[in-house]
């Protein structure tokens, strides 16, 4: 049985299936017994929503997906081994991976040209341990929106400081391709080991070994503290207590002539769901800590005459690129 039909949703929470088989032009998005959903998005309530329904016996879709033999059905269903090593830095090839999946399937968002070179030189399962297209889009759209920022920056101060807390594998000093700006990549030393292999320091993009929380020792690092600088804070407040990213801003005040900072966060709610998610991968060892409920209450709180620029949600951008084929395409 195949059906067509329009509804209006009831609930906020939609979920569709990995696309399984391609059905003449389109994609299908069969429900079968043992497969669960694995993406979802969250839609206002009356919203129209078109849905395209297969209904078939088990052995109807064995004929039509031509998985009869145990290595197509193993491809068929991905791989799913768990990530052996579990820890805040071995999730360092996931946000590359998905930079590499936004570029092939969704270059309206972010098409990184360094990411997809990278992809042949990143362990393989890298791309396949978290299989999640709503993860890699959430990643992506975090990069669009730092990106933007970064641009915004470098437009309105041109020779400047770019220092990214937290680097990982991130390569947004080859898509911004900024000649008058100097990026500053931190993190741990196993990070940037890993990241010297598959991207050398260029001569305006160098790199520090080391915790961002000690400001005083990474600080040393960069060269001309009198230019206006840029903190690039993307998916790492998260993982730490408050009292630790509280003293991290006291410690970086004033260590700068203009120094502004661009982070993500979530609140309380929204982190004890994030928290909820990242348990189900299997992953237990990468708790997140950090969240703030009100920005200006916070600022208030901290006391050292910081003031806020703008606030947005994470979605802001990327909304309006996808508008409303991000929920059914």
């Amino acid at each position: 049985m195949i059906s067509f039909s329009s509804i209006l949703s009831g609930v906020c929470q939609l979920s569709r299936h990995t696309s399984r088989t391609p059905l003449g032009a389109g994609i299908s998005n069969i429900e079968f017994p043992g497969y669960k959903p694995s993406v979802s998005a969250r839609i206002e309530t009356n919203t129209p929503v078109r849905v395209f329904s297969v209904c078939m016996t088990p052995a109807a879709f064995e004929n039509l997906t031509h998985m009869r033999n145990s290595k197509s059905r193993t491809q068929f269903m991905g791989d799913k081994t768990m990530i052996k090593k579990q820890s805040v830095s071995n999730t360092l090839y996931i946000p590359l991976a998905g930079n590499i999946y936004t570029s092939k399937n969704f270059q309206e968002l972010l098409f990184d040209e360094k990411a997809l070179e990278l992809e042949k030189r990143i362990p393989q399962n890298a791309t396949n341990e978290i299989n999640k297209e709503y993860y890699y889009l959430a990643s992506a759209s975090r990069y669009y929106n730092m990106d933007v920022e970064i641009k915004n920056f470098i437009k309105t101060h041109q020779k400047c400081n770019i220092i990214n807390i937290g680097a990982g594998l991130d390569t947004s000093y080859y898509r911004i391709n900024s000649h008058i700006a100097t990026f500053y990549e931190i993190d741990l030393p196993p990070v940037i080991a890993e990241r010297r292999r598959l991207m050398p320091e260029q001569e305006n993009d160098m790199y520090i070994e080391g915790s961002f929380l000690d400001v005083d020792k990474w600080i040393k690092s960069i060269k001309d503290k009198t230019l206006p600088t840029l903190l690039i804070v993307s998916g790492v407040f998260y993982y730490f207590k408050g009292e630790k990213i509280d003293r991290f801003f006291l410690q970086i005040k004033n260590k700068f002539s203009l120094l502004e900072a661009v982070f993500d966060c979530n609140n309380k709610i929204a982190l004890i769901i994030s928290n909820r998610y990242v348990r189900k991968t299997g992953n237990k060892s990468a708790p997140m800590y950090f969240y703030i409920n009100n920005i200006n209450e916070y600022l208030k709180y901290l006391n050292l005459d910081i003031k806020l620029v703008k606030e947005y949600m994470m979605y802001h951008y990327s909304r309006k690129i996808f508008k409303k084929n991000f929920f059914y395409y």
